[in-house]
């Protein structure tokens, strides 16, 4: 028992510890990395049991589709465009410019 607390408090602990460092890391690559500015078009709402609904969006560079995420609560809609910007290097990290 006290075994599966141990691995519990583990797991929690390095998601979490994951998740900021990933955050952390993907701002930093964005703000100090080359970038590209483009456009993104919001094609679907994706909704979870425990979370807020969230907003997939998807841009084209160098003829390969990449998509990102922006919470619903940002007044947008699917099908509209969005600016975004990404790492150069590695288009998948990317984020919104929303205001």
């Amino acid at each position: 028992m006290k075994i599966k607390n141990i691995l519990a408090v583990f797991i929690i602990v390095g998601g979490i510890s994951y998740a900021l460092y990933f955050s952390l890391v993907t701002d930093v690559l964005l703000k100090y990395g080359e970038t590209i500015h483009t456009k993104a078009i919001i094609e679907e709402r994706l909704t979870g049991k425990t979370s807020d609904p969230v907003l997939r969006y998807r841009f084209l560079y160098e003829n390969q589709a990449y998509i990102g995420f922006v919470s619903e609560t940002s007044r947008l809609h699917v099908s509209d465009t969005i600016n975004i910007v990404f790492l150069k290097s590695r288009p998948s990290i990317n984020k919104p410019l929303i205001k």
